[in-house]
């Protein structure tokens, strides 16, 4: 080692040799923006992040708002008035066609009455009452009602349903009379007949009466006056 090196190093400075930690690090840098929208997103933590987090949430999707207890009950009401309209408008027809049909049975029956009085020569009565009406046979000792499972036997109407005379001051007996009120003569002529059908309390619906061939019909409570 010559003369020049030595001196250079007993020369040297103890703090040349120390190495500074700092020197060849980097200054330090402006905080990076942190994202806070999730991977994707181009939104960032800045100053301005209330703004931000307010415009996010009037874009973000609405939760659906679940019924109120007043309003579940309207709902209800609205339904439970919507079904007794259905039921009573229901109840009405029913009630309608089943007097539709008595009516037709009642022409049949008188039609019986006429045809069996025509092919046997001979007089057959027809009674009714306000619930009920039945064929009748003449025999020695009088009129004799005509009973048992025959089509001209006494027969009972649905609940509900009631006969009545027109224009009559007298209102008819829920049963059958001892004697018929009409009579059907052996060349077929019923005379004058005139009998209301309807549901109990209301208003006739038919009217079963001799058309101008003398023969029984149902016409509607609309055709009455004619």
């Amino acid at each position: 080692m010559t003369n020049t090196s030595i001196a250079n190093l007993v020369g040297a400075s103890p703090a040349a040799s120390v190495v500074n930690p700092c020197a060849n690090k980097a200054p330090h840098s402006q905080p990076h923006s942190r994202n806070i929208a999730g991977e994707g997103s181009q939104a960032s933590f800045s100053g301005k992040q209330p703004a931000e987090d307010i415009k996010r949430a009037l874009h973000a999707p609405k939760r659906a708002r679940g019924f109120t207890l007043l309003e579940v009950l309207v709902v209800v009401a609205i339904v439970a008035v919507m079904s007794a309209a259905l039921l009573l408008s229901a109840a009405g027809s029913g009630a309608e066609r089943r007097v539709e049909d008595e009516a037709t049975r009642l022409v049949r029956i008188l039609q019986l009455v006429c045809d069996q009085s025509v092919i046997e020569a001979r007089f057959i009565g027809f009674g009714v009452g306000s619930r009920t009406y039945a064929g009748y046979d003449f025999t020695d000792a009088g009129w004799k009602l005509i009973v048992g499972n025959q089509p001209l036997g006494v027969y009972s109407l649905p609940d509900g349903i009631v006969l009545t005379v027109p224009d009559s001051e007298q209102p008819l007996v829920a049963t059958v009379p001892e004697k018929p009120q009409f009579l059907c003569s052996p060349t077929g002529e019923l005379g004058n007949l005139a009998l209301d059908v309807g549901v109990a309390g209301q208003t006739p619906q038919r009217r079963v009466r001799l058309d101008e061939g003398g023969q029984p019909r149902s016409v509607a409570a609309t055709d009455i006056s004619r």
